[in-house]
């Protein structure tokens, strides 16, 4: 039978009302690791809010073999006044960790977090989403010289590409990860927008992580590649105007393939904005208006990949296809 606790993190706000932060304690009967999963660190990001709410029905219905820690808005300062950062003292929550019970509201939101939560789960996942303005292709984040057991989390994971970066060690799977707590943040989706695909990729994601952990039962389905891709360039138009987008994310772009179109109001003038290279689309602008010298697409360059090839150590099922609504339909959820 699985007991599912709902918890609150008080934290102390003078001279303002006290915050509570609700999360839930998935717990099985039968003895397993445990994992974290936390979104809302950006209050504008939605995608691994709902992705959790779902997550939460889910695992009413399913036997759990350990524990499940699930943190729907981390910051709900930032989340109710749709901003990444906090208004009260202007702070980035995902540069906070591991916090300080003394200092600001954001550093408080952070030790709570950190003393509370990370520090009692073997594991975790951190969800994301790119700025508002601009969508991006489901990605995790990796270090470049990466512990084997956070590859292994971003190859379970199941994005098709993950893309190293230089990480700040205050950024909550960063900082857990030099706690001896193997951690993966993800990117889905864009800034204060809801869309299904990438709730059911992430959903899939986290189904999939905890399968392979054992803490849920089931088939282990992964990617027959996942890509590490490292040179990444933005494309900005010379020109202002009317935006009209000419491929999608995730679709191969050989060099002169037209990306995008700019149409100025003023001048009449059109711009045709053509690959330099060959590469992955990454991120497409949503805005409707382009501006001049600001990114409307990048591209993923596929003259610098490598693959992940750590060694999973469970069995898994390999697939092919890179399209997420192929595998939800076969799965068994």
């Amino acid at each position: 039978m699985t007991i599912i606790n709902d918890r609150f993190l008080k934290i102390e706000n003078p001279p303002f009302q006290d915050i509570k932060i609700k999360y839930s304690e998935v717990i099985g009967t039968a003895k397993g690791p445990s994992l974290f999963v936390i979104s809302g660190i950006h209050g504008n990001e939605l995608t691994g809010v709902e992705l959790i709410r779902r997550l939460r029905q889910y695992l009413e219905k399913k036997p759990v073999y350990g524990k499940i820690v699930l943190l729907p808005v981390a910051n709900p300062l930032a989340f109710y006044s749709r901003q990444r950062k906090t208004l009260y003292d202007g702070k980035d929550l995902n540069r906070c960790f591991p916090g300080d019970a003394g200092g600001s509201i954001t550093e408080k939101i952070a030790s709570a977090i950190t003393e509370e939560i990370v520090k009692t789960c073997d594991y975790g996942i951190d969800i994301h989403t790119g700025p508002e303005g601009r969508i991006l292709m489901s990605h995790s984040k990796i270090m470049f010289d990466e512990e084997p057991q956070i590859l292994e989390l971003a190859r379970v994971f199941g994005t098709l590409v993950s893309i190293p970066r230089k990480g700040n060690p205050s950024m909550l799977s960063i900082y857990a990860a030099s706690q001896g707590i193997p951690s993966l943040g993800v990117e889905l989706g864009e800034a204060n927008k809801l869309d299904d695909s990438f709730i059911k990729t992430g959903f899939f994601g986290v189904i999939n992580v905890a399968r392979y952990l054992g803490i849920l039962k089931g088939s282990v389905n992964v990617l027959n590649q996942q890509f590490i891709i490292t040179n990444r360039y933005n494309i900005k138009p010379r020109i202002s105007g009317i935006f009209f987008p000419k491929v999608t994310l995730g679709a191969i772009a050989e060099k002169g393939t037209l990306l995008a179109v700019i149409h100025n109001l003023e001048t009449d003038e059109c711009e045709e904005i053509r690959a330099e290279k060959r590469g992955i689309v990454m991120s497409v602008q949503t805005y409707s208006v382009a501006l001049a010298g600001t990114t409307v697409v990048s591209l993923l360059a596929l003259d610098s990949v490598a693959t992940n090839d750590v060694a999973l150590k469970k069995k898994v099922t390999y697939y092919h296809s890179n399209d997420p609504e192929i595998l939800w339909k076969e799965m068994e959820f």
